[in-house]
């Protein structure tokens, strides 16, 4: 008897991701994943490609504005023009700046995620820049799949982990929110807690909730 295709096309998924996403099972007990940063290159050409034509538009306009002013014959025309251009020019290159960074951390970031002995061990790099959380087991509230991107009609998932603190930060305590309705929510703001991305850029949500599903079973969770 032939398992239903659904099923085949699904561990096919499995096989794929396991390639770009090493899932190691550890002898002590645990799991170790490993997300390195050759993955995804669909998405990251994607990426590439909308930031050079942003940068081509953004370069554009730098030069006819330049040009425009030069051809100016009263120093008050180019003032005012400058006041003009001044607006838009900053909104496209702060969000110039957003694209850079979106584009960089999708080409250089690599992370690992290690689930074991009642605590989940998060290194992230960046290039020769490393940020390590270690998080206990009983400080996690939720963990869940959450979409982050979409690129040609591919979703990508990222695994965040919601935790407590042991106390709010100053900006909490002076501004507290009143209107968030979740729970989980509000108990992470009162405790000071954080809302930490574990893995980013899984892709496929049933790829997503396996590795979910194999997180929580290697930190005893159920939520």
């Amino acid at each position: 008897m032939q398992p239903p295709a659904s099923s085949v096309e699904l561990n096919l998924q499995r096989e794929l991701a396991q390639a770009r996403i090493q899932i190691i099972n550890l002898p002590g007990g645990g799991i170790e994943f490993i997300l390195p940063a050759t993955r995804n290159f669909g998405e990251k050409m994607v990426t590439t490609i909308l930031l050079a034509l942003f940068a081509a538009c953004f370069a554009g306009i730098i030069c006819f504005a330049t040009s425009f002013m030069r051809e100016l014959p009263w120093t008050w025309a180019r003032l005012l023009a400058m006041n003009i251009f001044f607006y838009p020019v900053t909104v496209m290159g702060l969000v110039s700046m957003v694209f850079v960074i979106v584009c960089a951390d999708t080409w250089l970031r690599s992370s690992r995620a290690l689930a074991a002995a009642g605590e989940l061990q998060i290194v992230t790099c960046w290039l020769f820049v490393k940020h390590i959380d270690v998080i206990p087991a009983a400080k996690i509230i939720r963990t869940r799949a959450a979409n982050n991107t979409t690129t040609s009609d591919t979703k990508y998932y990222d695994i965040e982990v919601v935790t407590t603190g042991e106390k709010p930060g100053w900006f909490f305590k002076l501004f507290p929110p009143t209107n968030v309705k979740d729970e989980i929510e509000r108990q992470r703001i009162r405790t000071g807690g954080k809302d930490i991305r574990a893995m980013t850029n899984i892709q496929g949500q049933a790829e997503a909730e396996w590795v979910l599903s194999q997180l929580r079973e290697a930190l005893n969770l159920t939520y």
